[in-house]
């Protein structure tokens, strides 16, 4: 009995043991830490906060309660709050200077991280005399009290935005499209206008390029329809193409768009077209490559006229020929030998970008309502989400690493953010303006 005793405990220290924070006493919850005058360390359950409190560091046993932070509002001005660094700590004042050592998360270059302070109730971030380990990617600074703390670093984007905005003057009837610009950190211009429907047609808003800043449009001539470019910059419209039309037959609605690589003369057009006299209608999905008049075929369905358009919502065409279609089936990659589903219709797909090295697919999820922006790794056949982006929010990619966002309800969010990490480099911040709707959003 003495025996079992002695074990038991032994048993019991060891709990005990488990409990303290190297030198404190027992946490009294997971998000809590009881810091003794015999100080010790501290970390969070997740291990990437790390509080060291020397002997003496408190005059009396404190209970400290942490919270990871979701966000950092108000980062300091150029530079960049590195998603997952940050918590809040209640409130607590240090007879000695104690150490706290905050982990680098995966992605966050190490070179220029720095420790910042925010005060209870405030909205000031205030840098601290950090230290960086770069081989065990952690940064180290002095405290004297808790607030909240947080990793900022410089950005590694530089570059400029441009978005969309659909504009209806007060005083007229017709649609704008204005085309804005802003490098990091501001401030904002309009770089061009021009009335949306022009003489040929309606300029596709989701077709801006910004190298020619030029839109896409379809133009109806006698001869039948053709897409056309049109440019703000040069006030000039360039034929691509037709959209061949079956004889006998009448189009029935059509789509058209293209990528925005520099020069590039490639096109899908989606379109249906009907033979009322015969009762029959079908939907076509075609690719024009390289200034050819005659098209790739990617999709073609028969239908009786009269019954709902097959689904075929073509989103982007990258440089070697590949589109990205919406289908029935889901979210699908197309080339001129192949098909593949990326992404099935059931987790609810939508809008759909090639990386500009064709490596990667970015895409919003609609299914569900928690879940926004994701990458496809077209090679491991791997998807991510990108962290902080919410489906209302308008992505596109503005270089391998990085997308351009803009946030188009109540506040005008423009910034860009890395796909790895979601780590969000500002551009600019207002009010929305009235009458407008954003659009679209790239890099200059």
């Amino acid at each position: 009995m003495y025996h079992r005793g002695w074990l038991g405990g032994l048993a019991a220290l060891a709990l005990l043991a488990a409990g303290c924070g190297g030198g404190g006493s027992s946490n009294p919850a997971p998000n809590q830490w009881r810091i003794g005058p015999s100080g010790g360390t501290f970390q969070t359950t997740d291990g990437k906060a790390r509080l060291t409190v020397s002997t003496g560091g408190v005059a009396d046993t404190k209970t400290v309660t942490w919270q990871a932070l979701t966000s950092a509002p108000n980062p300091p001005a150029g530079m960049v709050y590195a998603n997952g660094s940050g918590f809040s700590f209640s409130t607590t004042i240090f007879s000695q200077p104690s150490t706290l050592t905050l982990t680098i998360p995966a992605g966050v270059p190490t070179a220029g991280a720095t420790i910042y302070r925010r005060a209870d109730g405030g909205t000031e971030w205030q840098p601290l005399t950090t230290t960086v380990d770069a081989t065990e990617r952690t940064a180290t600074a002095t405290v004297t009290s808790f607030s909240s703390f947080a990793i900022f670093y410089p950005p590694t984007f530089t570059g400029s935005a441009y978005w969309i905005e659909e504009r209806r003057p007060p005083t007229q009837t017709d649609l704008h499209l204005d085309v804005y610009g802003a490098p990091v950190g501001g401030p904002e211009t309009l770089i061009d206008t021009a009335p949306l429907n022009q003489p040929f047609g309606f300029l596709r808003s989701d077709t801006f390029r910004f190298s020619d800043r030029s839109f896409l449009s379809i133009e109806s001539t006698e001869a039948g329809r053709r897409v056309v470019s049109f440019s703000l910059a040069t006030d000039t419209k360039t034929t691509l193409g037709p959209i061949p039309i079956t004889t006998g037959w009448t189009l029935d609605g059509a789509n058209v768009i293209r990528n925005r690589i520099p020069n590039s003369v490639d096109y899908v057009a989606q379109f249906g077209e009907r033979n009322a006299a015969a009762g029959t209608a079908r939907d076509r999905l075609m690719l024009f490559r390289n200034g050819s008049q005659t098209p790739t075929i990617l999709m073609s369905i028969d239908r009786a006229d009269g019954e709902n358009p097959a689904r075929m919502r073509p989103w982007d065409v990258s440089a070697d020929g590949r589109v990205l279609v919406l289908t029935s089936e889901g979210l699908t990659l197309m080339s001129e030998t192949s098909t593949n589903v990326i992404a099935p219709a059931e987790v609810g797909p939508a809008e759909a970008y090639f990386s500009p090295d064709g490596t990667r697919v970015l895409f919003v999820q609609r299914s569900d309502p928690g879940v926004g922006w994701k990458v496809h790794n077209i090679a491991t056949n791997t998807t991510q989400s990108i962290p902080g982006l919410p489906q209302t929010s308008h992505v596109r990619w503005a270089n391998d690493t990085h997308v351009a966002v803009v946030s188009p309800i109540g506040v005008r969010n423009v910034s860009f953010a890395n796909v790895g990490t979601g780590d969000s480099i500002p551009v600019v911040s207002a009010s929305i303006r009235q009458l407008s709707l954003i659009r679209d959003v790239g890099a200059q």
